[in-house]
């Protein structure tokens, strides 16, 4: 039984991107989507709804996380611990995988660049004022 839950687990790691090209396939045609989807960085905000790329980098990057978390407590709980780890890290690269894959696919979609500016600090900040 744990030789075929290991191939259901490996067989979903390795068909994740095709998964999510589906998934974000229709939402490319999705009329309610945005005209223009933003690259994804960790200043995103992953529930805007109208850029599925978002969501699913974020949940890469928590799975990711999860998996780490897990891989370091397997030093105490053994090596279920470290099975399961180590398929979270899986399954977070090919979430990351299918997220790149989506924006090659779906350019037409991407803006040219970033539509979110990070918020400009000065340089030299004033110096505090002698009163």
């Amino acid at each position: 039984m744990l030789a075929l839950v290991g191939i259901f687990a490996i067989a979903g790691v390795l068909l994740m991107p095709v998964m999510l090209l589906a998934i974000i396939g229709i939402q490319a045609i999705n009329p309610w989507s945005d005209d223009l989807w933003t690259r994804p960085t960790h200043r995103s905000n992953p529930f805007r709804l109208g850029n599925p790329l978002l969501f699913f980098h974020f949940g890469a990057y928590f799975a990711a996380a999860s998996g780490l978390g897990v891989l370091v407590s397997s030093l105490w709980h053994g090596l279920y611990a470290a099975a399961y780890g180590a398929l979270g890290i899986l399954c977070a690269a090919s979430m990351l995988v299918g997220v790149r894959l989506c924006m090659r696919v779906f350019k037409h979609k991407m803006a040219e660049e970033p539509l979110e500016q990070p918020s400009q600090q000065p340089t030299n900040p004033p110096s505090p004022k002698d009163d």
